[in-house]
Formats: structure tokens, C-alpha cells, sequence
């Protein structure tokens, strides 16, 4: 029987998981759990810790050394054929850049916007978190043009995800974005700087003014 610590049980996998199991299953808690999305709540910020935690000790090939109550030697036997198999063996560069994601989220969260890009640059598998927190840290840079292309990118790659279309959202409104839509499709956006409100006030009161003299 597994205990309390046992890493799979954490992440609610099996021991015989894949790989993409084991990643699927830790996405999925991270993204529930994830402090930025529970603000104030301690007890999802101490479960982020546990899954990281169990997460951790799985790719570091610690997990085996838990006891499931099975024969001696199963964890061994498990291992190599685990290997053999090719399961990690050739997962090294997924759990690399999954290591170093967790570092940039680390970053964003403390406000080190510069050390997390310098982070996810070197990140080679780039899906569509990978373009979600890269928005983040533009965003908190400042360079909101920038963060919209790589946050539209993220939700292109994940359309259903709320959080992706949020950020979005988000970022079109500081930077003044005005976006309609047709039975076309998007209309292409419109940009409402102050100069261009400005602009507009002039040309209405020099409207409202031609129509006053005309009528009058």
C-alpha cells in the first residue's frame, strides 16, 4: 500500500505511468493548485509544494525508493525496464525544460521578469505555457506589444484555455486595444492612443460646430 508521500499517489498516476501521463497529470494540478490562480490561499499554496515535490522526486528516479508493498526488488526491476524501455531515457530534455519552467514561474512570481525570460529562452520545447509565461514576463516589462503576440500565440495552440484568453484580454485592454467582430471574422484592431481620442474630439466638436452654422 502506497503511503502518504508516495510521489504517484500525489499526482494521482501510477507507477507504470508514461512519461506524457506523468507530465499530463502534473499540468493539470499545477494550473488548479498554482498560487497565481489562488491568491491568499495557503492551503493550495502548500498542495503546489507537495505536487512540485512529487513531481521532482519522480524525475529524479527518487520515487523508486518509495515501498508499495510489493516483492523485494520490484523498484529495481522497475527502473531498468523502465529504461530499456525508453521512458526516460530519451525524456531527459522534457524533464530539463519542465525543471527550468518551474524556475520562470519562480521568477514571475517573485517580480524578476528579466531573470524568467533569460530562463525561458533556453528552453527548447516551446508549447503553449512556454508562450503564456513568456507574455507574463514581457508583460511585467512593460512591453505589453509583445506580450499580446506571444499571450494570442498561447491561446491560438490552447483555444479553450480560460487563463490564456484572460491574460489576453488583459493586455488588449491596457494597451487600449478595440476589437470588433463580424460574420467575417476579426476585424483588424484599432490602436486608441491619446493622440488619436484627442483627434477624435477635435473632428466631432468641428462636426457638431459646421452642423450649428448650418442649421442656424
Amino acid at each position: 500500500m502506497a503511503t502518504l508521500t508516495d510521489p504517484y499517489t500525489i499526482l494521482g498516476v501510477t507507477p507504470d505511468a508514461e512519461a506524457s501521463e506523468i507530465k499530463e497529470a502534473y499540468s493539470k494540478l499545477a494550473k488548479k493548485y498554482h498560487p497565481d490562480l489562488n491568491p491568499g490561499n495557503k492551503a493550495a499554496e502548500q498542495k503546489m509544494k507537495e505536487i512540485n515535490a512529487a513531481y521532482d522526486s519522480i524525475k529524479n528516479g527518487k520515487a523508486d525508493s518509495f515501498d508499495y508493498g510489493r516483492q523485494n526488488g520490484y523498484s529495481a526491476g522497475y527502473s531498468n525496464s523502465r529504461t530499456q524501455n525508453g521512458y526516460y531515457g530519451n525524456s531527459n530534455d522534457y524533464y530539463a525544460d519542465e525543471s527550468a519552467l518551474s524556475s520562470a514561474v519562480s521568477y514571475l512570481r517573485a517580480g524578476f521578469y528579466s531573470q524568467a525570460l533569460n530562463v525561458l529562452w533556453n528552453i527548447s520545447k516551446r508549447n503553449s505555457d512556454w508562450y503564456y509565461y513568456t507574455a507574463v514576463a514581457y508583460s511585467g516589462l512593460g512591453e505589453t506589444d509583445t506580450a499580446v503576440k506571444y499571450a494570442q500565440r498561447a491561446l491560438d495552440m490552447e483555444p479553450q484555455n480560460y487563463e490564456y484568453a484572460r491574460l489576453l484580454q488583459k493586455l488588449r485592454f491596457d494597451e487600449g486595444f478595440f476589437y470588433s467582430s463580424s460574420s467575417y471574422g476579426d476585424l483588424p484592431a484599432i490602436r486608441l492612443t491619446p493622440g488619436r481620442i484627442l483627434l477624435g474630439f477635435m473632428a466631432i466638436r468641428f462636426i457638431l460646430r459646421f452642423l450649428f452654422m448650418l442649421f442656424t
